[in-house]
């Protein structure tokens, strides 16, 4: 970031840009982009700690790798655009666990860009693997204290790197 908890993502200019743009911003782009960390469908990698659907690791209960954010998520996380202006949010929590976005995220990516533009966010999608995707309403965090570290990239332009 630069200090204004927004993850700035930005096309790397070596060896082509093109490849961290358009149709191939993407969160998976962008996740291969750091070593020590993996996303799936199925589990999440950081650094050497990994996360897995079903495994015991969330306050006792099973835990499943949920993504969220301010557009459609895929099935397969790793082929969501990533949005202009944006976030996404990717959590281990209990199945059918409400990940809500980031608080103040407007005003941080508005912040962020050098404007006060005014963001509207639609209802947000939240797909954890083997539920039915859901609308999930605003709300405050709430992550499991064993839940992994949160990501939340936004930020023009759309890119992965």
């Amino acid at each position: 970031t630069h200090g204004d908890g927004v993850i700035h993502i930005e096309p790397q200019t070596d060896p082509d840009p093109t490849v961290d743009t358009g149709s191939h911003a993407t969160l998976g782009r962008f996740v291969s982009g750091y070593p020590g960390l993996s996303l799936t469908p199925t589990s999440l990698t950081v650094l050497n700690q990994t996360w897995k659907n079903g495994e015991p690791k969330c306050n006792g209960k099973p835990g499943y790798i949920a993504v969220n954010s301010n557009v459609a998520v895929p099935r397969d996380p790793r082929n969501l655009r990533v949005p202009r202006n944006g976030w996404i949010t990717i959590a281990f929590v209990p199945k059918g666990t409400n990940v809500p976005p980031p608080a103040d995220w407007q005003a941080k990516v508005a912040r962020a860009n050098g404007t006060a533009a005014n963001f509207q966010m639609p209802g947000a999608s939240t797909t954890v693997p083997g539920a039915t995707p859901s609308t999930a309403p605003a709300a405050a965090p709430s992550t499991p204290a064993s839940a992994p570290p949160t990501s939340t990239p936004s930020g023009p332009p759309p890119t992965t790197k």
